[in-house]
Formats: structure tokens, sequence, C-alpha cells
């Protein structure tokens, strides 16, 4: 069985992660721009 710092070290662990992180931020900007930040 896989421990968890075995987990966190497959190419599928760190894709699906990555992927998490690229989709938190896009739905952070639309709410960001409402708050009246710039793009910048």
């Amino acid at each position: 069985m896989f421990g968890l710092s075995e987990l966190k070290q497959t190419r599928f662990y760190q894709e699906v992660f990555a992927e998490g992180k690229e989709e938190g931020k896009l739905e952070t900007i639309p709410q960001l721009l409402a708050l009246g930040l710039s793009i910048e």
C-alpha cells in the first residue's frame, strides 16, 4: 500500500494537483476583478 509521501511523488498525483491549482486560480480571477483589483 502506498503511503502519503509515495503517493505525492507519482506523476498522476502531481498532474492532478497542478490541474487543481490552475482551476482554483481561474475561479479566483473574476472574484478579484469584482473587488476592483487590476489584472496586474
